[in-house]
């Protein structure tokens, strides 16, 4: 029997001690990780390559089960530090996420269907109407969040211009960045109480990726977020930054805490600070 979940709760998940290794492998990829993603905060994970992150992000959404620990779903229907998400119904689980991996699909569909994934309702009536209306106005709003209009806006049909000739003689080939920003679109979107963003926003330059991030946190004040970027352009307003090094979470706190305690993220950060001097 599968806990219900209640998506007008608040959000909250507790990583309780994880230890994580590949089935095929003696080293632990995680070791002893505790975190807390607090209601409505967002979360920068940084750290060097191979450090942990994905990996950790990939527990958080279900793709990965701990070798030892919890990863535990709280909201306010729930008890104590929560549920273990393991015992949650993926498909109930997965309304609550949005993700973006630096792998992420885009489709021969409309830019708007890449989007909703999901029908629009056909306007035979008032109501479906106001559905219809009511839909195309989020889409429109996800489109600026992920600051795609400008480029949508020179096209002669707008968001329902097909990508790729695959299913439309006049649909259009989108570049790498404006494909990173669509699959944002898509994420904003969904409006779920998690949002992931794990490095899709590679193929913008520093400057594109700052613009975007902040953006984006301005919009989702009432969720809860994680950035995670080799850049760390989002951490300046990011409400708490947790640093992975060799599978553990070696510091956390503000930005200006953490600049404080010349540590790792002193160190990271210092050493792309040039790239920052938009801020």
């Amino acid at each position: 029997h599968n806990p219900i979940i209640n998506k007008n709760d608040g959000f909250e998940i507790h990583i309780q001690d994880i230890w994580f290794r590949y089935p095929s492998q003696e080293q632990y990829v995680l070791r002893g990780v505790n975190l807390v993603i607090n209601r409505n905060e967002t979360l920068s994970l940084v750290g060097k390559n191979g450090s942990g992150k994905t990996t950790l992000v990939k527990h958080l959404n279900g793709l990965h089960r701990p070798t030892s620990g919890e990863v535990l779903y709280g909201g306010q229907s729930t008890k104590n530090n929560g549920i273990d998400i393991n015992q949650i119904s993926l498909t109930e689980y997965y309304k609550l996420l949005s993700v973006v991996f630096q792998d992420f699909q885009i489709f021969a569909f409309s830019i708007r269907d890449n989007i909703l994934m999901s029908a629009i309702p056909d306007p035979d009536n008032n109501s479906e109407n106001e559905q219809r209306d009511a839909t195309m106005a989020r889409v429109k709003s996800a489109i600026r969040s992920a600051g795609l209009a400008p480029d949508i806006q020179n096209l002669e049909k707008k968001e329902n211009t097909f990508l790729s000739k695959e299913l439309s003689d006049d649909g259009i080939e989108f570049s790498g960045g404006m494909m990173q920003k669509l699959a944002m679109a898509r994420a904003y979107y969904k409006d779920s109480k998690l949002i992931i963003l794990d490095e899709p926003t590679a193929m913008l330059d520093p400057l594109q990726e700052y613009e975007i991030y902040k953006h984006f946190n301005e919009l989702i004040k009432m969720q809860s977020a994680i950035f995670i970027s080799h850049r760390m352009s989002s951490c300046r307003f990011c409400d708490k930054i947790a640093v992975l090094n060799n599978g553990v979470i070696e510091e956390y706190g503000t930005h200006d805490e953490l600049i404080q305690q010349k540590g790792l993220y002193s160190f990271l950060y210092g050493s792309q600070a040039e790239k920052y001097s938009f801020y």
